[in-house]
């Protein structure tokens, strides 16, 4: 491992989600209670992106989240954030933001298509936040979201040309075809994660990933996934993750699902007061009870059977 690279950031950063009070302002001190919560989960690192609801922030609020989540952890993890724009110079100036307001590791999407990136270009693009922002970084791989494809050989190059990145984070769809694309090619040590909400994450694993960034309320599977696989319980590990997996795919149907069963998850463990989405967001009056469903036939092997 070069010295001069930070450490790679291997195993499981949830993704806090962000809940709202009555009036739609952020519920700071259910999202302090999420970021401690994770201390004693055995995660990585703590992350703020997507998953967070971050699109529906201003700037300032994106800071805020960052600095409420870096004061709640207090040094004892990492905190990953999310940052990326359509230019170098707009994406360096939110990196540095990002920075000054608590977080340890950038969470990078590429310029999204408008931007019409070349490769040569993305590359530049990566090594100038790595310069002058000078921490560690998350490659965001999301074409979903950012409509921008990045191919296995240059997710590759960056690894190997941008001396702050610690992580490639893969969620194109299906994310393990293209991890085990990936896995083989030399990255200099970077470490290799999964995304899609771990939709995938069992199969990334058999193809070289090194961890994922699951949502917060399911941190603690996704722990035990990771240590049954890397000590060798093979059979136990693909059990776990197949008797959850219905449960994982119901959160993958779109963003506003997935805010709402994370919150409903974090709410009935205590961790979270709030369960309100901010406007406008799509409503399924259906999801509870089939969250409900779910959960009972996963009886005492549930998520919620787990300590908050």
């Amino acid at each position: 491992m070069d010295a001069t690279r930070p450490d790679p950031l291997r195993g499981i950063t949830p993704i806090l989600v962000t809940p709202y009070d009555a009036d739609e302002r952020i519920a700071v001190d259910d999202l302090a209670r999420q970021a401690d919560h994770l201390v004693w989960t055995g995660v990585s690192a703590v992350g703020i992106g997507f998953g967070s609801d971050i699109v529906r922030h201003t700037d300032r609020e994106r800071d805020s989240l960052v600095r409420v989540v870096a004061d709640a952890v207090a040094g004892r993890l990492p905190v990953l954030a999310a940052c990326g724009a359509n230019s170098t110079r707009a994406a360096v100036g939110r990196a540095l933001d990002t920075v000054a307001a608590g977080a340890t590791h950038l969470m990078v999407t590429p310029p999204g298509a408008v931007a019409s990136p070349t490769p040569d270009g993305i590359a530049a693009y990566y090594a100038a936040i790595g310069r002058e922002a000078g921490v560690p970084i998350v490659v965001q791989d999301a074409p979903g979201f950012t409509g921008t494809t990045m191919s296995p050989e240059l997710l590759a190059r960056i690894a190997r040309e941008v001396p702050q990145v610690c992580a490639l984070k893969i969620e194109a769809l299906p994310p393990a075809p293209k991890v085990g694309r990936i896995a083989p090619l030399d990255r200099a040590g970077v470490a290799l994660l999964g995304g899609a909400g771990g939709i995938d994450f069992w199969h990334e694993l058999r193809r070289g990933a090194d961890g994922t960034v699951p949502g917060v309320a399911m941190a603690e599977l996704f722990v035990a996934i990771q240590r049954l696989h890397d000590r060798g319980d093979l059979d136990e590990g693909r059990r776990l993750f197949a008797r959850h997996l219905p449960l994982i795919a119901l959160a993958t149907r779109d963003m506003d699902t997935f805010f709402s069963l994370q919150l409903e998850l974090l709410h009935r463990r205590g961790i979270v007061r709030s369960t309100r989405l901010r406007s406008p967001s799509g409503s399924d009056p259906a999801l509870i009870g089939e969250l409900d469903l779910l959960l009972a036939d996963l009886g005492t092997e549930g998520l919620l059977g787990l300590p908050a």
